[in-house]
């Protein structure tokens, strides 16, 4: 069941996989939805890539779909632990849906402050589950079983287990250098170096029952070439917290810090790397839907310099832009055929977009800020990019009658002013911090949101100036200015949002995004952070986030 699942597509995020100390497996469930009884497998978690042989339990509950059903409990707190280990686990009366990767794309430490998360499971598909009620063993014998089942069994049970935690379905792209392996002189000259410096350093990964070394996807070499690391179903080794995120690493140095006179190789990527990572970004971007604001760059999420200053970020982004959003003459876009289900959710949110004006007074609300907006944020800046690409192809001139040309007109219309209330909901979402900052007193996030809200609006002004266009020549303009105002707008928002999905904090401490040094800055970006851990708000130079409670 497990393989089969993994095989499929793994809906379950990869922090919810990294945070399992205990999964608990009841498989093929029948029955109605009143009462069920139904026994299972549990395994704990010995270390990162081990797990104990596994101790016979027996679920008793209601809340499953009444057909051919499997459940899946994955226990995330050492209370669960315990409870479980003393032969008593209550699951069920979840406060919120388990999250899924179609919902939740990038899942913080809010998500995970749970004692354990159930899932159903029917044709090798996961969701979240209402099942409730008890999971029972046998405390005096959670030891693993030696007679009870054949040792090939347990091994390759075992092995299954690892080799699905092990599992991801992409989400997002980080753009990596390789820089210079410790005691070398110069960047690595083949793959074969990056692969042993990786099995040194304990990298390794078992994953569809193979083992894997290099930490990333894929390596480009200085000649172009793209060689493949691990596969893109197995979850990389590359970014703390984002290791869903398809691992590029670019071979050489670019930071002028680390090789300012090319003493360590290359100081800036050759053409021809840049041409393969562009050509392989868009194929994965195909490929998985992944979102423009989800192709990062190491240095955004993590407090390191790589890919170095030297690399030409803010140039490949807009070429990814080009290819996925912005319009030329005579260019044909047509919208996605296959939309993610969390841009459906931001699609039909209306009500949501005014939580952080509505919900002022909600402490609850606030103690969440600004992660909760962000996730709103991620969702409707996909939106934004759909919806560009239907109004793209809606400004393409159409040869026919009149009617057909007023029909064209309308879906112009019709597309203008989609785009344009989403903007108008990123404007108020970042407007909604503002004002949470101001009251906080916390500057630093004042003028983070007020830039984010200034270029929301821009992007309106954008789109209202594509709308009115009346001569080829000034449709060609406005439209690369709001390509221009978009980019800009996704480079705030991950200036803003930089690292809070790798965010964990002790209980008791803040989470808090400090300003990065002017020098890491992209040149478009006049403000940006890296989030991290603080034990009091009032250490925090930048601003802060969500308060980790303790148990």
């Amino acid at each position: 069941m497990l393989d089969e699942i993994s095989k499929k597509s793994q809906t379950v995020p990869d922090a919810v996989l990294n945070s399992t100390k205990c999964l608990v497996v009841i498989p093929s469930i029948t029955g109605s939805t009143v009462n069920v009884s139904a026994g299972g497998v549990a395994s704990c978690r010995d270390a990162a890539d081990s797990w104990s042989a596994p101790g016979f339990v027996k679920f008793n509950g209601h809340g499953v779909r009444p057909h051919r059903t499997d459940l899946l409990v994955f226990v995330l707190s050492d209370t669960g632990v315990r409870a479980l280990r003393s032969g008593e686990l209550q699951i069920g009366g979840q406060k919120r849906a388990a999250p899924l990767v179609s919902t939740t794309p990038i899942t913080t430490q809010l998500e995970l402050d749970v004692e354990s998360l159930t899932y159903g499971g029917a044709a090798g598909v996961l969701s979240s589950s209402e099942g409730s009620g008890v999971i029972r063993g046998d405390a005096g014998t959670w030891d693993p079983i030696h007679n009870a089942v054949p040792r090939k069994t347990t091994e390759k049970y075992l092995s299954s287990v690892a080799s699905f935690f092990n599992t991801i379905t992409a989400t997002g792209i980080v753009i990596h250098h390789t820089a210079v392996i410790p005691g070398e002189s110069t960047a690595p000259r083949s793959e074969r170096d990056i692969d042993e410096y990786h099995r040194a350093r304990g990298f390794e990964i078992l994953c569809f029952n193979r083992v894997y070394h290099v930490a990333y996807h894929y390596l480009i070499m200085p000649d172009g070439r793209v060689k493949p690391g691990r596969p893109e179903r197995c979850e990389g080794a590359h970014a703390k917290g984002y290791n869903s995120y398809l691992g590029i690493s670019v071979v050489g140095d670019f930071s002028s810090e680390d090789n300012p006179t090319g003493k360590k190789g290359p100081t800036r990527p050759t053409a021809k790397q840049i041409a393969s990572l562009i050509q392989l970004c868009r194929r994965l971007k195909d490929r998985y839907n992944i979102p423009l604001q989800h192709i990062v760059r190491h240095s955004d999420i993590s407090s390191t310099r790589c890919p170095g200053d030297r690399f030409p970020f803010r140039s490949v982004l807009n070429q990814l832009q080009r290819r996925s959003g912005g319009v030329t003459a005579g260019a044909w876009m047509t919208p996605p055929k296959r939309p993610m289900a969390w841009l459906t959710v931001a699609a039909l949110s209306t009500t949501l977009v005014a939580a952080p004006k509505q919900t002022r007074h909600s402490s609850k609300a606030s103690s969440e800020e600004p992660f909760r907006s962000f996730r709103l944020l991620d969702a409707k800046l996909t939106l934004l990019a759909h919806q560009q690409e239907t109004l793209n192809a809606a400004l393409n001139p159409v040869q026919g009658g009149s009617r057909r040309k007023a029909a064209h007109s309308e879906r112009r219309t019709t597309a203008s002013s989609n785009m344009n209330s989403t903007a108008a909901a990123i404007a108020l979402v970042a407007g909604g911090l503002e004002r949470l900052y101001q009251r906080r007193h916390q500057s630093f996030g004042v003028e983070m949101f007020r830039i984010m809200r200034i270029k929301a609006q821009q992007v309106q002004r954008g789109v209202n100036a594509v709308a009115k266009a009346q001569t080829r020549g000034t449709l060609d303009l406005a439209t690369k200015r709001l390509d221009e105002r978009i980019m800009s707008l996704i480079v705030q928002f991950q200036a803003a949002s930089g690292g809070y999905g790798a965010a964990r904090c002790s209980p008791g401490a803040w989470t808090c995004c400090e300003p990065k040094r002017s020098k890491d800055l992209l040149q478009s970006e006049p403000v940006a952070c890296m989030w991290g851990c603080v034990s009091q708000a009032e250490s925090c130079t930048g601003f802060v986030g969500p308060y980790i409670r303790r148990p």
